[in-house]
């Protein structure tokens, strides 16, 4: 339920606003990350709009089995993977959605690579049995990587699963039957949805998108900040844009243009669902973007601003002047400063 102040403004609340309006904060989030679809640009620009207090990150297992249910309620701002399993645990059904869909073939490609690199970099994140079969592909090229199964398995129709996966994860949190004996979610968990057939994965997906407040699209991520901007009133960081901490600028299609034609029919056939997704995702990006052409909500929050014209300067300038005189970390009168800080953070 929204609550208002004496003079009418929005205090906060997870219905959306349907007219022009002025909220303090802004409605509650939930963004369900599609991994590899721009989940980092955006994450970057939603923890700029909230406290930090108020935001909570659940990527990986650890991050699960660090959290209660009880817990899990209490956060403004979701950015999770898991799909809807984990959304639906939190029983809050006027909570606004968000989403980004990637072109298949690069988002595909993209997680191919990041897959390489995880089971050698965060190993404890995958089963015993799936690290052995990816033991002999850890410096494989990618022509190699699409021969075999445990790589055609995990990327096949990838945002289908990460969309359509109604997994229950209440086990996995750190007072579920599971997680309070220290026992740890192991990937890879889109695999584990073999009992879910793939029309039927599809359909759950499908249903996910119809509800989101938001379709992103990756291609069009400028357009996709300012549906978002627009659904929760929060300034457009101009600087923000969807490169990745390995990149130097954006390449919308980088891997369909460097990859050999033989080897991008390899993943289309790998991600037949994926591409009916990704069109039924444009279709309702383009009516989204339609009637905010038409009449945007112009929503108005004012936390995120007062955020980004005085803490978040305030916050850089800690960060470059803690790196120019490290004696700071440990003076303690700023630390009590610092704390006190963190207050509005």
């Amino acid at each position: 339920m929204t609550n208002l102040s004496a003079n009418g403004f929005h205090l906060s609340g997870e219905s959306l606003p349907s007219r022009a309006g002025i909220r303090f904060q802004p409605s509650s989030i939930y963004f369900m990350h599609i991994p590899k679809t721009a989940g980092c640009s955006l994450c970057t620009a939603l923890r700029l709009v909230y406290r930090r207090r108020d935001v909570i990150t659940l990527k990986s297992p650890q991050a699960l089995q660090q959290v209660s249910l009880a817990d899990l309620q209490r956060y403004r701002c979701y950015l999770c993977h898991f799909g809807a399993g984990l959304y639906e645990l939190l029983k809050r059904p006027l909570l606004p959605c968000i989403t980004v869909v990637r072109h298949p073939v690069e988002r595909a490609i993209s997680f191919i690579y990041f897959l390489q690199q995880q089971v050698k970099k965060s190993p404890e994140h995958f089963s015993p049995e799936y690290l052995s079969r990816w033991a002999p592909f850890h410096e494989a090229d990618l022509r190699t990587l699409l021969s075999t199964d445990v790589v055609n398995e995990g990327t096949a129709n990838g945002q289908i699963r990460a969309l359509g996966n109604i997994r229950d994860f209440r086990p996995f949190l750190s007072d579920g039957v599971l997680g309070s004996h220290g026992l740890l979610l192991k990937g890879p968990i889109e695999n584990e949805t073999e009992k879910q057939a793939m029309p039927e994965m599809a359909v759950n997906a499908y249903h996910q998108l119809e509800n989101m407040a938001v379709v992103g699209i990756t291609e069009r991520f400028a357009e996709t900040l300012v549906l978002i901007s627009d659904l929760l009133g929060m300034p457009l960081h101009s600087h923000l844009a969807n490169v990745g901490p390995q990149k130097q600028h954006i390449e919308i299609y980088g891997y369909q243009i460097k990859t050999p034609p033989d080897l991008i029919e390899q993943v289309k056939a790998l991600t037949v669902y994926d591409h009916e997704l990704y069109a039924h995702a444009c279709d309702l990006f383009d009516q989204q973007w339609s009637r905010y052409l038409a009449k945007p909500r112009r929503t108005y929050s004012i936390e995120p601003r007062l955020r980004r014209t005085f803490i978040e300067p305030l916050r850089r300038g800690w960060c470059r002047a803690s790196q120019k005189w490290p004696g700071l970390q440990t003076n303690r009168t700023v630390q009590q400063a610092k704390i006190r800080f963190r207050r509005f953070l």
